[in-house]
């Protein structure tokens, strides 16, 4: 019978866990730190996950072994905060077109696993922010260009008329 380096460091270090997860760690880094930020999407702690993957200088690109990236796991869990930063972190690091069309084993990417989840607001924003981020940096200025080309400024008469009516 053979056992795992950590199976037999959980044995020695029974009172000691976060010894056992800092050797545990050495060994399989990636693996643990992937299932923290993943448990800090489901917990829905957007603060400390914020902390955790800037800090650990986390690989976005990372994935389960179901090929699911953390935006998978965001999506999946519908935190708009969690897939903000995300998003904000692979653009940093020049990953981002890759994080928002990355496939899982089942062929989807986190964009999909948003459209088959329940309607709502909260799917509408996520849906829209990672197909945004799907466009290339040039299509997105272009798009930014034509929302403000079309976006007329009200004049202050009509501003005014709008705040009597909103508290008549």
């Amino acid at each position: 019978m053979s056992i795992s380096v950590k199976t037999a460091l959980s044995y020695w270090f029974p009172v000691h866990t976060a010894v056992g997860r800092a050797i545990g760690n050495l060994i399989s880094p990636q693996k643990d730190s992937f299932k923290q930020a993943s448990d800090l999407i489901k917990e829905h702690n957007p603060a400390e996950f914020n902390k955790f993957i800037t800090d650990e200088k986390f690989d976005v690109m990372a994935t389960d072994k179901n090929g699911q990236t953390l935006l998978h796991v965001a999506a999946a869990s519908g935190n708009q905060e969690e897939v903000d930063m995300l998003i904000g972190v692979a653009n940093k690091s020049g990953q981002r077109l890759d994080l928002v069309n990355a496939k899982d084993h089942t062929g989807k990417s986190a964009l999909d696993i948003v459209k088959e989840s329940p309607a709502g607001p909260s799917r509408d924003y996520l849906k829209d922010t990672i197909s945004y981020a799907q466009l290339s940096d040039a299509e997105r200025t272009e798009k930014m260009q034509d929302q403000q080309a079309n976006t007329v400024s009200p004049t202050p008469g009509e501003v005014k008329a709008k705040r009597i009516d909103k508290f008549a």
